[in-house]
């Protein structure tokens, strides 16, 4: 590298506080290429410039940029080789997080916020025990060696449970650990009381919402969520069911999972979508007009109702099932479990008397046999004097194969919830 005058030096000091302050201002990039132009290898100015193009979402660019810097091996190469994991990590690009998260534990004796970025790019990956596992020992580390970053870190590590829908026995160990050492705010409170809610704790999600409540008594989040306890602890009342009754029936796991798979776009209604761009034309055809949202009341999947609320015939091979079947209409439905429950033994295997027991149907071959969501959510084929035969394990991994079956794409990946083996803790190496 050239020697560097007092006024090229003056205009590098000026961009990495500029950088700091205002990182998208365009005088950065014309100042960056300015001491490019009189100093091609000049790093600092890379660095600079490619913060820049980050902050102005123009990925590509910003990835040349810290690439090149990598490549040139020197002082900054590993702030580089991290802001590369970064880039990727927020842009949800796994498989090129693990690469530089891995390229920078290579090459350093790695700091506390490399072991969690990897733990993250895992996460992404779909390697949700090891990723969990290995954030858990990045903040661990932390506490040892940075302890000063312990607020940082234990934020982080909530953050990230929070975007990924961890399950609830992860995530809140994680918040009350971060309760411990500042104050709770909304951002977190709503999501910990919807995790004290799917884990039957009651009365910890109502004591939450109502002491932010006190603070904020507008927030509609934690009014939303304080309203949904109190209506189920009702209905049970009503109905002579218990909470615990209500945790082993697996409803609050679905309803965990059906909310995080909605906010990732790989939910129920995403799949109908892009399944009904795919289904023949005779498919289209049969199905009915969507049932209008101010009438969906629960008895029919909402997702489905507000799709196509039925089908008047089945096709052969559009769902993926020995005969043709069909969706079920409301009116179907209703008829249907008004038979059950007006003669029970006319109808064996069809009794609702528990919480587990509860199940909404989908589908029918009309000749006795319907595909029904179990109130674990899982899809099962059912037909009187015959065991259930699983389908799958929810009704948007289901969909989503019928997705992939027709010649489309599924973005899902695993998630916590369906994703097996132990959660063992890896050594951080």
């Amino acid at each position: 590298m050239m020697t560097i005058d007092g006024a090229a030096q003056r205009d590098i000091d000026m961009l990495w506080e500029l950088a700091e302050l205002q990182p998208d201002n365009p005088k950065i990039a014309t100042t960056a290429h300015s001491i490019l132009s009189r100093d091609p290898a000049n790093t600092d100015a890379r660095m600079v410039l490619a913060r820049y193009h980050d902050a102005r979402h123009e990925n590509d660019e910003a990835r040349r940029l810290w690439e090149e810097v990598v490549a040139s091996g020197d002082e900054y190469a590993l702030d580089a080789a991290r802001s590369r994991t970064g880039i990727a990590l927020r842009h949800d690009a796994a498989p090129d997080a693990l690469k530089w998260a891995q390229f920078v534990l290579d090459r350093t004796q790695a700091e506390w916020g490399d072991w969690f970025d990897l733990g993250v790019a895992q996460v992404q990956s779909g390697e949700f025990n090891a990723g969990y596992a290995r954030i858990d020992r990045a903040v661990e580390l932390c506490a040892r060696t940075d302890p000063d970053a312990l607020s940082e870190a234990l934020n982080r590590r909530v953050l990230t449970l929070m975007e990924t829908f961890s399950p609830a026995e992860v995530f809140v160990p994680a918040v009350e650990a971060l309760a411990q050492v500042r104050e709770m705010d909304e951002a977190v409170a709503y999501p910990l009381a919807w995790a004290y809610a799917q884990t039957g704790r009651f009365d910890d999600a109502t004591q939450l919402c109502l002491r932010m409540l006190s603070a904020h008594p507008v927030s509609a989040p934690m009014r939303s969520v304080l309203d949904m306890v109190r209506g189920v602890e009702a209905s049970l009342e009503q109905h002579g069911h218990t909470k615990e009754s209500l945790i082993c029936s697996g409803a609050l796991t679905k309803i965990w999972r059906d909310r995080r798979e909605k906010v990732m776009g790989i939910g129920t209604a995403a799949a109908l979508h892009a399944l009904g761009d795919l289904l023949p034309d005779e498919a289209t055809a049969t199905l009915l007009p969507p049932q209008a949202a101010e009438t969906v009341d629960g008895t029919m999947i909402p997702d489905i109702a507000l799709w196509h609320a039925g089908q008047s015939a089945g096709v052969d091979g559009v769902w993926g099932l020995p005969g043709a079947y069909r969706l079920m209409t409301l009116e179907e439905i209703e008829a249907m479990n008004a038979a059950v429950e007006e003669d029970p033994a006319a109808h064996p295997g069809w009794q609702m008397d528990t919480l587990e027991e509860d199940y909404t149907q989908v589908l029918t071959d009309d000749a006795g046999s319907c595909l029904i969501e179990k109130a674990d959510g899982a899809i099962v084929l059912r037909k009187s004097g015959v065991p259930d035969i699983p389908v799958a394990r929810n009704l948007a991994e289901w969909l989503w194969g019928r997705v992939k079956a027709l010649g489309g794409r599924s973005p899902r990946r695993r998630t916590p919830s369906n994703e097996t083996g132990a959660a063992g803790k890896p050594p951080l190496k």
